[in-house]
């Protein structure tokens, strides 16, 4: 064989080998499971900004995750699932009709408020007392606070140990108003603010309505707790 005529035939042996292998790569580029997974990371990421997604789908049966599909349906969980788990259906409509399940884990690492040290029953969280510390949310499924302006000015419902995940739970609003406080009634007027002085029947936190006795009329009225010795008789705070 002339040396023409064998770097003819190589060619055409490596032409035939590419031509056979790049329909398996683009098919493997386009499974069911690769699929799934860009959409949920990309889907989680939108929703949860500042978050590192992981997904981890179960294994599924080859002969659906290569099966060919030109109008997938993906329905799509707007909240993260407790415990990050859930169960697909997904519905393929072209070139045929077809569908299965598919069970998948997401992994959501953000940092989430911690205490920093133990805070008694009924304190004030200061900035001091928190810390952050990266957790998977997907499985805090009591709730959790990403931003320190959230937790800071609440106070403990119960004495907390250092190294406590905070949730909505375990604190409270503090109160602004104590019983038996002296307190600044605001109340509106004809568009005019008038001001007048008051006694706290009630504790209050912010935007809570509770009793109050106007100083001058005597007359006990309900209003609504603006800040800290400030209550307003409508619920403009």
């Amino acid at each position: 064989m002339s040396f023409i005529r064998l770097i003819f035939v190589v060619g055409i042996i490596q032409i035939l080998f590419s031509s056979f292998m790049l329909p398996a790569k683009v098919f493997a580029a386009n499974s069911l499971q690769s699929i799934v997974t860009q959409r949920l990371e990309a889907h989680f990421a939108k929703r949860l900004p500042q978050t590192d997604i992981t997904i981890d789908i179960n294994s599924i049966n080859e002969g659906v995750n290569h099966r060919k599909c030109t109008n997938l349906s993906i329905p799509i969980p707007k909240q993260l699932p407790p415990g990050g788990r859930i169960t697909l259906r997904i519905a393929c409509t072209a070139p045929q009709t077809w569908y299965t399940y598919v069970a998948a884990k997401v992994i959501a690492i953000a940092p989430v408020a911690y205490t920093s040290r133990a805070i008694a029953k009924g304190s004030s969280i200061s900035a001091s007392d928190i810390r952050f510390v990266k957790d998977n949310i997907a499985t805090l499924n009591r709730g959790y606070f990403r931003d320190p302006a959230q937790v800071v000015g609440l106070k403990a419902r119960r004495s907390l140990s250092p190294n406590t995940v905070l949730t909505p739970q375990l604190l409270e609003a503090a109160l602004l108003v104590n019983k038996g406080d002296s307190v600044i009634i605001q109340a509106n007027a004809s568009g005019l603010m008038i001001r007048t002085q008051g006694i706290a029947l009630e504790d209050g936190s912010l935007g809570e309505q509770i009793d109050v006795i106007n100083s001058r009329s005597q007359k006990v009225i309900r209003a609504y707790v603006l800040r800290r010795g400030i209550v307003s008789t409508t619920a403009a705070y």
